[in-house]
């Protein structure tokens, strides 16, 4: 099945598997990775070996991710995931603020 492609799922809510956007069923979209996802995945495909290491994210908090259970994914697949979870993050408190923008009142004057 294509990217972007999802299953009819009786109504449930869904979310794409690539970006976590949330999706009606059978509907397809355009997934965009964030910022820090883009740059992340150039990163790899500049840096393919095995034993490279991201400053951002060390190899040591992966280690206490999967030590924890918190995480089943190789390094290289979690630099991602962790990369697309700031993206996600980043956005979110974007919505936030324009949101709270958005309702903020002036006080009215004397």
């Amino acid at each position: 099945m294509p990217d972007g492609f999802l299953d009819e799922d009786n109504g449930a809510t869904l979310f794409c598997d690539d970006c976590g956007q949330q999706v009606r069923t059978n509907e397809h979209h355009e997934c965009n990775l964030g910022p820090r996802a883009a740059e992340m995945e150039q990163w790899l495909d500049d840096n393919p070996g095995m034993w490279v290491a991201h400053n951002d994210y060390p190899v040591a908090d992966w280690q206490y991710a999967v030590n924890n259970d918190d995480t089943r994914l190789g390094y290289r697949e979690w630099l991602v995931s962790e990369a697309e979870a700031t993206d996600m993050e980043e956005h979110a408190a974007d919505v936030d603020d324009s949101n709270h923008d958005a309702g903020a009142s002036t006080p009215a004057g004397d």
